[in-house]
C-alpha cells in the first residue's frame, strides 16, 4: 500500500532493487499523495527560469519528451516500443511514439501506469524503466503530450546526434539530461552537468 507519509528525499537510496526500479516505486508512492508529479532523473539539471511544467501538460495526459527523428528514426522508435510491450505482457498496439522517461510529469490518473510493478527484470536493451513506462501507457491508453527537446536536452546531441540538435547550446534548454549518450563515464557525466549551470549562473539564470 502507499506509504505513511508523504516520500522524502533519501528514503529510496537504501533499497536493495535495481536503481532504475526505485523511479517506479518512488512515481508509484508520490501518486498516493500527490495530484501531480514531476519525475527527474539524479542526471537531470534544471535552469531557474525553466517554465511551470504543470501549466504545460494537461491533467489527463503524460508529460515526457518524444524521441523523434532528431534522436531515433521512427521504424527504431516503434521498434523499441513492440519491443517493450511484448517483453511487460502488452497486447493493445503501440501507436509508435517513444519517450524518453528521465523527465516526466505525471497525475493521480496515471496511477495504474505504476500500480504493479513489473514481474520481469527491468531491461537494459530498452532503458530500463523507460521500456515499462512506455509499455504502461500504451497498456492504459495515457494520451502523451510531448514536452520537445527544450525539457529534455539528451547527452547524445552533443555526440552521434549533433547534425539533428535542436539548440546549439545544451545551456539553451530549461532541462539538460545528462544521458549514456554523452560516451561519458558518471563522474564526467557530473562535470558536464555542473559546466552547464555554471553556463546558466553566468547569464544570470
Amino acid at each position: 500500500g502507499p506509504p505513511e507519509r508523504p516520500p522524502r528525499a533519501g528514503d529510496y537510496v537504501t533499497f536493495d532493487v535495481c536503481a532504475k526500479r526505485h523511479k517506479l516505486v518512488a512515481l508509484r508512492d508520490a501518486l498516493a499523495h500527490w495530484s501531480r508529479v514531476l519525475l527527474l532523473d539524479d542526471t537531470v539539471a534544471v535552469r531557474a527560469d525553466a517554465p511551470d511544467v504543470f501549466g504545460l501538460v494537461p491533467a489527463v495526459a503524460v508529460g515526457a519528451t518524444v524521441e523523434d527523428a532528431r534522436v531515433r528514426p521512427e521504424a527504431e522508435a516503434a521498434r523499441a516500443l513492440d519491443l517493450a510491450r511484448a517483453r511487460y505482457g502488452v497486447e493493445r498496439p503501440g501507436d509508435g511514439r517513444w519517450f524518453n522517461s528521465g523527465v516526466v510529469v505525471a497525475s493521480w490518473a496515471h496511477a495504474s501506469l505504476v500500480a504493479r510493478l513489473p514481474a520481469v527484470a527491468l531491461d537494459r536493451a530498452l532503458h530500463w524503466d523507460q521500456g515499462f513506462l512506455n509499455a504502461m501507457r500504451v497498456a492504459y491508453e495515457a494520451p502523451l503530450a510531448d514536452l520537445g527537446y527544450a525539457f529534455n536536452y539528451v547527452g547524445s546531441f552533443l555526440t552521434a546526434n549533433a547534425a539533428s540538435r535542436p539548440f546549439e547550446s545544451p545551456a539553451d534548454a530549461f532541462f539538460v539530461h545528462g544521458t549514456t549518450g554523452l560516451l561519458l563515464p558518471p563522474a564526467e557525466r557530473a562535470a558536464f552537468l555542473a559546466n552547464v549551470s555554471d553556463a546558466w549562473a553566468a547569464r544570470g539564470l
